[in-house]
C-alpha cells in the first residue's frame, strides 16, 4: 500500500493529468493522495526512520512559517506555507521509509525513469506535430541572435512539458535526471532485455535533452555525468560509459549554446542582484516564502534557487534546507566510507548511489539558474537520503548514521561560505555585464 502510494504521488507529480484530463482538471487529487500518505505514515510512526534527517526537515517546515513574520505578520502566507511545506515533509518522509530494500530501489528508479521517458516522448512529439501529444502543450519557438553579430540570426524550436515542466529549462532538468536513472539500472541489469529498453530509453532521454535547446540543462548533464565518472570507484565499465556520453553532450551540444543572449543574461542578474538586496534587509528570516515578486516589487521570482531561498527564508530557513541537501551527499559519503561491498547486489546498490548522486547533483547545477527551491521533483529526491541508511541496514543490520560536532560545524562553514559565494559571484557578474 505505502509503495503504491508513493508511485501514485510520483505519476501526479510528474505527469500532471490534472492539467489536461477533464474530469481531473481542478481538483484536489494530489492533496488526497498527500493526505493518504501522511496518513500510512502516522500509522506506521514507530517504525518510521528517525536521525538527524528529521530534524532538518521539520527546522525547514518552522523555518517556512516563521518567514512571514520579519517583512509583516501573513496570516495567510503562514496557513500556505504551512501546507507547501506539510507535503513536501510527507513526500521527503514516504520516500525515506518505503525505499528501503534493494529490491525497492530498483523497482522505483525503473518507475521513474519510465515516467520520465513517457514525458520525454511526449515532448519530443513537438518536433515533429507542434503540439505534445498529450495536454495540449506548444513548443516555443525563439529568434537566437549572437551579441558580436558574425553569426545570422537563427530560429530554434525548444520542447517544454506539462505544468511545471512548461519551461524548457525544468523539462531539461528532469530528463539529466532521467536519463542518469536509466543509465543505473543499464549498469545494474542482467537482462538482455532489460539493457537494449535502457539504452532505447537513454537515446530518447538525449535527443529530448537535445531539442530544450537549454544551457543550462546542457551544464546539468555534464556536472552529472562528469560528477559520476569521478565518483564511480575502480569499477572500469562505469566509468567509460559515463565518459563516453560526457564527450558526446560535450562535442553534439544543442544550437543554443553557441549563443549568449545579452538580454536574458542581464535580466537574470538584475533579479539575482534583487535577491541579494532583499537577504541584506531581511538577513535572518527573509521576507517569506512566496513574497520575492511582491517584495522586490517587480513581479517576477528570483530565476535562482539559492538566493530565492537566502531572500525569502533568510539563513535560518537557508541552514535546513542546504542542510537537507548536505545530509544528503554526507550520507553517501558515509556509506561509502564504512561498507565493503561483499557481493554483487552490494555492489550494485553502491553504483546506484553513486548513479542517483550524480543525478542530484547535475538536478541542483541547473536550480542555480531556476526557482524551484520548494517542489516536489527536489524532496522526493532528497528523501532518497535516509532510505539509503535503510537499504544499507539489509546488508549491515549494526550500520549507524550520526553527526558529530566536526560535521554541523562543516555544515555551517557549507552555510556561511556558500551564501558569501553567491553574494560575491553575483556581484562580479554584475560588474562584468
Amino acid at each position: 500500500m505505502d509503495f503504491f502510494l508513493l508511485c501514485l504521488f510520483t505519476l501526479l507529480v510528474f505527469m500532471r493529468p490534472t492539467d489536461y484530463i477533464p474530469w481531473l482538471m481542478g481538483s484536489n487529487i494530489l492533496d488526497i493522495v498527500a493526505g493518504l500518505c501522511l496518513f500510512v505514515l502516522l500509522l506506521r510512526f514507530d517504525r518510521l526512520y528517525h536521525g538527524p534527517h528529521n530534524i532538518f526537515l521539520f527546522g525547514f517546515l518552522l523555518a517556512g512559517i516563521l518567514s512571514h513574520v520579519a517583512y509583516d505578520v501573513n496570516v495567510e502566507g503562514i496557513i500556505s506555507t504551512f501546507f507547501i511545506f506539510l507535503k513536501l515533509a510527507v513526500v521527503y518522509l514516504l520516500v525515506a521509509n518505503v525505499i528501503n530494500s534493494p529490491q525497492r530501489l530498483t523497482q522505483y528508479f525503473i518507475f521513474l525513469s519510465g515516467l520520465l521517458l513517457v514525458v520525454g516522448l511526449n515532448a519530443l512529439w513537438q518536433v515533429d506535430h507542434r503540439i505534445s501529444y498529450f495536454g495540449g502543450v506548444k513548443p516555443l519557438i525563439q529568434v537566437l541572435r549572437d551579441p558580436k553579430d558574425i553569426v545570422p540570426p537563427i530560429k530554434t524550436l525548444r520542447i517544454r512539458g506539462i505544468g511545471i515542466f512548461e519551461d524548457p529549462n525544468d523539462l531539461g532538468q528532469i530528463l539529466v535526471l532521467g536519463g542518469m536513472l536509466s543509465l543505473g539500472v543499464l549498469l545494474t541489469s542482467r537482462s538482455v532485455l532489460s539493457r537494449i529498453y535502457q539504452v532505447l530509453a537513454i537515446s530518447v532521454f538525449a535527443l529530448a535533452i537535445y531539442h530544450t535547446n537549454s544551457r543550462g540543462t546542457i551544464l546539468a548533464l555534464i556536472a552529472g555525468l562528469g560528477y559520476y565518472v569521478v565518483r564511480s570507484g575502480r569499477r572500469l565499465l562505469p566509468k567509460l560509459v559515463g565518459a563516453s556520453l560526457l564527450f558526446l553532450v560535450l562535442t553534439l551540444g544543442p544550437s543554443r549554446t553557441e549563443f549568449m543572449t545579452t538580454a536574458s543574461s542581464k535580466d537574470r542578474l538584475e533579479l539575482w542582484s534583487t535577491a541579494i538586496n532583499l537577504f541584506k534587509e531581511h538577513p535572518i528570516i527573509g521576507v517569506g516564502v512566496g513574497r520575492f515578486s511582491d517584495a522586490a516589487d517587480i513581479g517576477k521570482t528570483a530565476h535562482q534557487s539559492y538566493l530565492l531561498v537566502l531572500s525569502e527564508m533568510g539563513l535560518v530557513g537557508y541552514y535546513f534546507w542546504l542542510g537537507l541537501i548536505f545530509l544528503f551527499f554526507f550520507t553517501i559519503h558515509t556509506i561509502r566510507k564504512k561498507l565493503l561491498p561483499e557481493t554483487e547486489e552490494e555492489r550494485n546498490v553502491l553504483l546506484l548511489f553513486n548513479i542517483v548522486e550524480a543525478g542530484v547533483f547535475g538536478y541542483l547545477i541547473a536550480a542555480y539558474f531556476l526557482s524551484r527551491s520548494y517542489q516536489f521533483p527536489l524532496f522526493l529526491l532528497l528523501g532518497l537520503s535516509p532510505a539509503m541508511i535503510l537499504i544499507v541496514r539489509n546488508f549491515n543490520p549494526d550500520f549507524k548514521f550520526s553527526l558529530h560536532q566536526k560535521d554541523w560545524l562543516l555544515l555551517s562553514e557549507c552555510v556561511l561560505g556558500t551564501a558569501f559565494f553567491l553574494y560575491l559571484l553575483t556581484r562580479i557578474l554584475w560588474n562584468l555585464a
